[in-house]
C-alpha cells in the first residue's frame, strides 16, 4: 500500500499544471492516516497486553471459583433436601 501511495507522489511531483493545494492537501491527508495507523496499531498492542494479563489473572482464579460454585452448589442441594 505505501508503495502505491509512493507511486502516487512520484507522479503528482512530476506532472504538469497540478494544483499545488490538492497536493498540500494529500501530503495532509497521507501524514494523518500515518498517525492514525500508529494510534491504531498501539491500541491493538495494548489490547493484546491487557487481554493476557486478564487471561493470567483467571487463569490463576478460575481453579478456586469453580471449586467454590461446587461447593456452595452441594451445599444448597443439601439444604434443599433437608427441608423436603
Amino acid at each position: 500500500m505505501f508503495a502505491e501511495l509512493q507511486n502516487v507522489i512520484t507522479a503528482l511531483e512530476h506532472s504538469a499544471g497540478v494544483d499545488r493545494a490538492v497536493v498540500d492537501r494529500y501530503e495532509r491527508l497521507k501524514a494523518e492516516l500515518l498517525e492514525s495507523t500508529a494510534i491504531v496499531t498501539r491500541g491493538e498492542k495494548s489490547q493484546r497486553t491487557l487481554r493476557n494479563q486478564v487471561a493470567a489473572i483467571l487463569d490463576k482464579f478460575n481453579p478456586a471459583l469453580d471449586s467454590l460454585v461446587g461447593v456452595v452448589s452441594e451445599e444448597f442441594s443439601k439444604a434443599f433436601e433437608r427441608e423436603l
